[in-house]
């Protein structure tokens, strides 16, 4: 990871953990620093190399807003003997997914004051050797020993679920107005905690100016609903990752630096399956973005002296300008709206093809449980691409409408998206169709038993709207269903009047 425009490393990061836990616009926590990761806009390519995955390129073609998307890449590594290396340290290090610090707000740990980087309060020292050492310190704190401090991020931001995020408006909740603008005082604020909980009831925010103060519980809860909390609470429309700020009709919410609820990944995947039988074609098929470019026996010759046929660089031009024509005839395989139905007939189907990254077998089911599982299949190797399309905030997107709140990952329709390949192995497991039918049966009982459950509660205890608080057998555990339902009718059985959810 690298800030720009000093473009400096701070840290690192897996790969795959750019996919699901720390994408555009994720906030990443560092020894020191916390960062956010920016828009794709900014993301350097050349050292980003492509990922071939055909079916999840067209299907995300098939979706909105992703229409112009052409590659899947994966994030920028530095390369060991390429011009980044030959260029030395400074150029390797602009190499990788660019970040940008945020929160805005930092806290002296020793004198408590609370301000923005640009305040003129804080230094970054950097630390080109050591990168989680890079940080910022209080350079004239009157009440440290010793030394400058670190500093650390003010640990309240705000969302909304439109995915904006912003720092907190600090100046304008302290004094209790509805922006910074309406601030008519020349702020110097601390953030002082009275009480060993750390709980936002012991904090509280004060300006030294003015002498105003305020508890950051009336952040939280019931207390940011009232009409003095309400005003800080509207949302200014911004994208941290896109340095772009715009309009927004939804009110934010306080969330914790680091909380869950701040990034939520949306994301597509799919497996990597053999289209063809034969091999040779296999091979070209995994690697079509490049052999496509070849239209002649010359264009072959000039790949190969290139270096660009690795892979394929065993064969003879006449077998592979013969493999590349049948795949160019052959098209691409329709593939159903669903990727998941193409690998559920590869894994059921009984002898599923081999190829380079994709190798499975069937197994006998022991007897034991051959009622209820119609055939394991050990899948001995397995390559899975998973691509980021967008993010949520607050909540995560519902299973019914996952698009719904996404936020953009740049400032126009993306034609690259970020990826990752993840290899390994697994087992399959087919449960008995007929089996699965019946309990789906039992499972409405049961759901409706519990719903009983819980309207009986709610109304002992004067709830209402019961049935539309309920959350669903989506958000309880299988393991525990069957569980629930025998300890509620046992209870019923011996106490009616005691049931209670």
């Amino acid at each position: 990871m690298s800030t720009r425009p000093r473009s400096e490393r701070v840290g690192s990061l897996r790969p795959s953990a750019l996919i699901h836990t720390f994408g555009v616009g994720a906030v990443v926590e560092l020894p020191h620093l916390s960062v956010m990761v920016m828009g794709q806009d900014e993301w350097r390519r050349e050292n980003a190399s492509q990922i071939e995955e055909p079916r999840l390129l067209r299907a995300l073609q098939a979706e909105p807003g992703l229409k112009h998307v052409e590659r899947l890449l994966a994030p920028p590594i530095p390369d060991s003997e390429g011009p980044a290396a030959a260029a030395g340290l400074k150029a390797a290090a602009a190499i990788g997914v660019p970040v940008g610090v945020f929160p805005r707000w930092l806290v002296c740990p020793v004198c408590r004051r609370l301000a923005p980087i640009e305040g003129g309060f804080f230094d970054l020292k950097l630390d080109r050797f050591r990168p989680d050492r890079t940080r910022y310190v209080h350079k004239n704190c009157q009440k440290a020993k010793g030394g400058a401090p670190v500093v650390v991020p003010a640990r309240f931001i705000v969302a909304c679920e439109d995915g904006h995020l912003d720092d907190f408006p600090w100046r304008a909740f302290v004094h209790r107005v509805a922006s910074d603008a309406d601030v008519h005082c020349k702020t110097s604020l601390r953030l002082v905690e009275h009480g060993a909980s750390g709980e936002a009831a012991d904090l509280f925010v004060e300006c030294e100016t003015c002498e105003a103060r305020r508890p950051m519980a009336d952040a939280f809860g019931d207390h940011a609903d009232d009409d003095s909390a309400v005003q800080f609470l509207k949302c200014g429309g911004a994208h941290p990752h896109l340095r772009t700020r715009g309009t927004c009709t939804r009110s934010a919410r306080t969330v914790l630096l680091g909380g869950s609820n701040s990034w939520f990944s949306v994301s597509r995947s799919a497996l990597s399956l053999p289209q063809h039988v034969d091999p040779l074609l296999q091979q070209v098929a995994a690697r079509w973005a490049m052999l496509s470019l070849v239209t002649s026996p010359e264009v072959l010759s000039a790949f190969r002296a290139a270096g660009n046929l690795a892979g394929v660089e065993h064969v003879r031009d006449g077998d592979l300008m013969a493999a590349i024509a049948k795949h160019r005839a052959a098209g691409p395989v329709l593939e159903p709206a669903d990727l998941r139905v193409r690998e559920w007939d590869l894994l059921t189907s009984s002898s599923p093809p081999h190829g380079p990254d994709f190798r499975a077998r069937s197994v006998d089911v022991s007897k034991l449980h051959a009622d209820l599982i119609e055939r394991v299949v050990l899948v001995e190797r397995l390559r899975e691409v998973q691509a980021l399309i967008g993010f949520a905030r607050v909540s995560p997107p519902s299973a019914e409408d996952p698009d719904d709140r996404r936020a953009p990952l740049g400032r126009s329709d993306p034609e690259w998206l970020p990826a990752a390949e993840v290899h390994g192995e697994g087992i399959f497991i087919q449960l008995r169709e007929e089996r699965l039918l019946a309990w789906r049966e039992g499972l409405r009982e049961r759901e409706q038993q519990l719903l009983d459950v819980h309207v009986a509660w709610c109304a002992r205890r004067g709830i209402p709207n019961a049935a539309e608080q309920f959350p669903g057998m989506r958000s309880l555990f299988d393991s525990t269903w069957d569980s629930i339902g025998k300890w509620a009718r046992e209870r019923e059985a011996k106490e009616p009047a005691a049931a209670e959810g």
